[in-house]
C-alpha cells in the first residue's frame, strides 16, 4: 500500500507546505473564475435591464400617441354627439310649437264650423 502523506507523518514539511500552495492556487483560481462568472451575470442583467427600460419608454410612448388619438376622436364623437342633441332639441321644439299650432288651427276650424253651422240654422 503506498504511504499517505499527511500532517502527522508527511516526510517533509516542504511538501506539505507545497501541497497546500497548491490548493490555494487552486482554489484562488476557482474563487477568480466564480467572480468573473458573476460579474458577467450582473453585467448581462444590466444590459437586460437598460433593454427592458428602453424597449419600455418606446411602447410608452406609442402607447401615449394612440390614446392621444382615441382621446382626439371621443373629444370629436363628444361634440357631435351633443351637436345632435341640441339639434334634436331645436327639432323637438320645432315640433311641440307646430302641434300647437295645429290644434289651434283646429280649433278656430271647429269654431268657424259652429259659426256656419249656426247660420245654416237660423237660414232654414
Amino acid at each position: 500500500m503506498l504511504p499517505v502523506a499527511t500532517m502527522v507523518n508527511s516526510q517533509t514539511d516542504e511538501a506539505m507546505v507545497e501541497r497546500i500552495d497548491q490548493i490555494e492556487k487552486k482554489l484562488d483560481g476557482l474563487a477568480a473564475s466564480v467572480e468573473r462568472r458573476f460579474e458577467a451575470v450582473d453585467a448581462a442583467f444590466l444590459e437586460q435591464r437598460q433593454y427592458t427600460e428602453f424597449a419600455f419608454s418606446r411602447l410608452e410612448t406609442k402607447m401615449d400617441a394612440r390614446f392621444d388619438r382615441v382621446d382626439a376622436r371621443f373629444d370629436r364623437l363628444e361634440r357631435k354627439l351633443d351637436n345632435f342633441i341640441e339639434r334634436q332639441g331645436e327639432a323637438n321644439e320645432a315640433q311641440r310649437q307646430m302641434n300647437e299650432a295645429q290644434r289651434k288651427m283646429n280649433e278656430a276650424q271647429r269654431h268657424a264650423n259652429q259659426l256656419v253651422e249656426r247660420r245654416l240654422n237660423r237660414l232654414e
